[in-house]
């Protein structure tokens, strides 16, 4: 770099080929990667192939393991349950598959100061209803209620 020229401070022409702003290389390489993104994405999905992309099935793996085993040999705290279990709702599980990949519910100490927490978590989180189910409980709108016992 000649001297008293600051690094990114480039007065010269450009070097030819249209490059996106990211560095990620033209825009016809980037669109050609898109559109190869989403023909793989309908033909997976028209052919019965995973629904997802690898990076989300693994993610969707270590939720299930987690949830199942704990984390580290202990188990999950409540709050982490919960959301795996939300995430994994989110992600095409029904709380039956949940089941048979292991996931058993999970019992709580009946205590009246659960009601008022689990209303302030559910609006602050916006958890799907049936995640609170594995944990023995029903969110119905801003009302909580212990299941009771078949």
């Amino acid at each position: 770099m000649p001297f008293g020229m600051l690094r990114g401070s480039h007065s010269g022409a450009s070097s030819g080929g249209s490059v996106a702003g990211k560095g990620r290389g033209s825009r016809e390489a980037v669109e050609k990667r898109r559109a190869a993104r989403a023909l793989n994405t309908l033909v997976e999905s028209l052919g019965g192939g995973p629904q997802h992309d690898g990076r989300t099935e693994r993610r969707r793996k270590r939720l299930l393991k987690e949830a199942r085993e704990g984390r580290r040999g202990q188990p999950l705290k409540p709050i982490d349950f919960v959301t795996h279990i939300d995430e994994l709702l989110r992600l095409g599980e029904t709380p039956s598959s949940l089941r048979e990949h292991g996931i058993k519910p999970r019992k709580l100490p009946d205590d009246p100061r659960l009601r008022t927490v689990v209303e302030r978590t559910q609006s602050a989180y916006q958890l799907d209803p049936r995640a609170w189910r594995m944990l023995g409980l029903r969110v119905e709108g801003a009302t909580t209620r212990r299941r009771a016992k078949p």
